[in-house]
């Protein structure tokens, strides 16, 4: 099973990532909102959208909003606040879904990179510009790979929710690789293994699908992007 499917399916991912809460994606959907200004009638994706915080928020401010993951327990989960404009669906991001439907698509979250080439991101982005209408735009949300690298804590200790955590952290050259321990179950590791796309890397792959990069924010406050300092790497980009 791929680790993806593996950690984020747990009961301990959202534990461990509890302070990633409503409060935190409603303040960044609504400073995003503030600076995008997208019309009344715009039609927004949030994939993968987990069990739809920012989405949630995302409809609360008057879209019509469709959440997709590969997760069925994130949809199940999210699904539970479904109203007249917001809709959740099982998807693979590498399955083509939609042509030329939505006005703005967001990736949030550190949601690519998952695999050991880019060949399936190229073909995700490529996806989300099918998705996306002529003018579309689309939002993507990333840790900065040359600060995470350089501010590294290969291991640490943490608990969280009635749970501890043992956690190691390496870059292999090309991956960040998070491996976790939990208390709960002391014999088998979950992991998270996420590609360390630089700069370069997006401005490469989001050339190749016909996206321009309109601007790009630095942390969730929207500052604007400094590689050295910036511990984001949250990327504007338009579709012609």
């Amino acid at each position: 099973m791929p680790w993806y499917k593996n950690w984020f399916d747990s009961p301990y991912y959202d534990a461990l990532y509890s302070h990633r809460d409503g409060a935190e994606a409603e303040a960044f959907v609504n400073r995003l909102l503030e600076y995008l200004k997208p019309p009344p009638t715009s039609l927004m994706a949030d994939i993968p959208c987990g069990t739809g915080r920012h989405a949630q928020y995302l409809a609360a401010a008057g879209y019509e909003v469709f959440g997709y993951d590969l997760s069925e327990d994130n949809i199940r989960d999210a699904k539970k606040y479904e109203h007249e404009r917001l809709h959740f669906a099982v998807l693979d991001m590498r399955q083509m879904f939609h042509i030329r439907y939505f006005d703005y698509v967001f990736n949030l979250f550190t949601s690519l990179g998952y695999f050991d080439t880019d060949r399936y991101d190229l073909r995700i982005i490529k996806n989300f510009s099918s998705a996306l209408k002529d003018k579309g735009t689309l939002v993507i949300d990333f840790f900065n790979a040359y600060h995470t690298i350089e501010h590294l804590k290969e291991r640490y200790d943490v608990q969280l929710n009635g749970y501890a955590f043992d956690i190691r952290k390496q870059y292999n050259g090309t991956h960040i690789v998070k491996e976790i321990k939990v208390d709960a179950e002391p014999d088998k590791v979950f992991m998270e293994k996420v590609r360390a796309y630089t700069v370069n890397d997006f401005e490469r792959m989001l050339q190749y699908a016909g996206f321009t990069i309109r601007t790009m924010f630095g942390d969730y406050d929207l500052h604007p992007f400094d590689q050295q300092t910036s511990p984001r790497l949250i990327i504007v980009a338009d579709k012609p």
